[in-house]
């Protein structure tokens, strides 16, 4: 994995008290852009996490949250 100063540099600092300077959509944009191909699909595989969140979600009729990889249809067919 490379070392991406200027991805850094654009993350809001971690602190449970600061709001989030930077939406998922932006973020997603800035890591396509910014990473390889290959260090961005580890990023992909860390957002199973909300398919895995947004399974019990379409069992319960519930929304889904943005963050994960699989809209509603992909996970009725996954399942």
């Amino acid at each position: 994995m490379a070392q991406y100063y200027y991805v850094g540099t654009m993350l809001p600092p971690l602190t449970f008290d600061s709001s989030l300077d930077i939406s998922f959509e932006k973020l997603e944009t800035l890591l396509q852009d910014n990473l390889t191909q290959r260090d961005y699909e580890k990023t992909l595989e860390l957002r199973r996490f909300y398919d895995i969140v947004n399974l019990r979600a379409l069992w319960k009729e519930e929304e889904l949250d943005p963050r994960g990889r699989l809209n509603a249809f992909e996970l009725s067919e996954a399942l």
